[in-house]
Formats: C-alpha cells, sequence, structure tokens
C-alpha cells in the first residue's frame, strides 16, 4: 500500500473508525439508561456512585494496561 501512499498510519485509523463509532454508540446507550434509571437517586448518592465507577474505571484500566504489557494476551 506505502506504493500507492498509503501509510500503516492510514490503513490502522481506517480499521479502527468503526470500531470506536460502535464504542460511542454503545457509550451513549449505557448513559441513556442510567439516567434513566437514576432518575430518582439525590445528589449526595450520585456523587458518591460516581466516586464509585471512577475508582472502578482506574482499576479496570491498569488491568489491561497490565495484560498489554505481558502480552498475555493478543490484541
Amino acid at each position: 500500500m506505502k506504493d500507492i501512499g498509503v501509510s500503516d498510519e492510514d490503513i490502522e485509523n481506517c480499521v479502527r473508525e468503526p470500531v470506536i463509532i460502535d464504542y460511542i454508540e454503545s457509550n451513549n446507550t449505557w448513559i441513556k439508561m442510567v439516567d434513566k434509571a437514576a432518575g430518582c437517586v439525590g445528589e449526595e448518592e450520585a456523587v458518591k456512585l460516581c466516586k464509585v465507577f471512577k475508582t472502578c474505571a482506574v482499576y479496570e484500566n491498569l488491568f489491561w494496561d497490565a495484560l498489554d504489557r505481558k502480552k498475555c494476551i493478543d490484541f
């Protein structure tokens, strides 16, 4: 592909774009569901739940980073 002016980065961007779009759409669906279900949650409880969510997200990222560094799974 390089001989026709297409770089590895161009190919990677084309491959990843549909995945990113699916990810965004899935997140938007998830956000709408949580917003609907959490309508009766008070402000104080919402703050606590956000803290829990952020903590879980940090640990999930650490988990995937550790697996990637050890090459335990093939991405």
